[in-house]
């Protein structure tokens, strides 16, 4: 059991981050072991990695503390139960090697390794053994066809920097749960319906 949480707004601002922060750690009962931040700002086509005092130990990315402002309009924020790939290679948001695909993760992949193989045979790269960067790569090679190829359950938010857009897809049945809301300054959307009336700016 993972933790995803994240907007895509209209247009970037700068305002303090504790609510992110805030709404990541409402969730730290589904993902202990782990807590990362990506901020997208989609007019400057620039996305930043951030860690946090509750991420795993030996990553190298810098240090996003309550009250700081970065201009984004896009985040993604994961907190991790780690199963599959303990390393830190497995750190969420999890971008490919090539930069071009962002992803969290809420679930599981069974067939990960048989995907994986055919990647690898397809020409792709992995940095890690966890079935999140195989279900990366498999956007990468399919594009929205990837998700008749996995089977398994998942939630996931996606950003495509290619064609600068965010993805949220979740699985057939819903057993990973994903709730978003429409607000007036864009799209929210976490693992918990509480997480969300959190960070949502509305009544709901």
């Amino acid at each position: 059991m993972c933790g995803i949480v994240g907007y895509a707004r209209n247009r970037p601002s700068a305002q303090p981050i504790d609510p992110l922060i805030s709404a990541l750690r409402q969730m730290s009962h589904r993902g202990p072991d782990d807590e990362g931040l990506t901020l997208v700002n989609r007019e400057e086509r620039t996305a930043k990695e951030f860690a946090t005092i509750e991420s795993a130990s030996g990553l190298s990315l810098p240090l996003l503390s309550a009250g700081d402002r970065v201009p984004h309009d896009v985040a993604l924020g994961h907190r991790r139960f780690s199963i599959i790939d303990l390393s830190t290679t497995g750190h969420q948001p999890l971008w490919t090697i090539d930069r071009k695909v962002c992803v969290c993760v809420n679930g599981e992949l069974f067939n990960h390794r048989a995907l994986r193989e055919e990647l690898v045979g397809l020409g792709w790269r992995f940095k890690g053994h966890s079935d999140t960067e195989v279900m990366a790569l498999a956007y990468r090679q399919w594009g929205l066809d990837c998700f008749q190829r996995f089977n398994g359950f998942w939630a996931l938010s996606l950003y495509d920097a290619d064609r600068n857009q965010v993805l949220l897809a979740r699985d057939r049945l819903g057993k990973a749960p994903l709730y978003y809301c429409n607000a007036p300054d864009g799209v929210y959307w976490a693992s918990e319906l509480s997480v969300v009336r959190q960070l949502a700016p509305l009544d709901m």
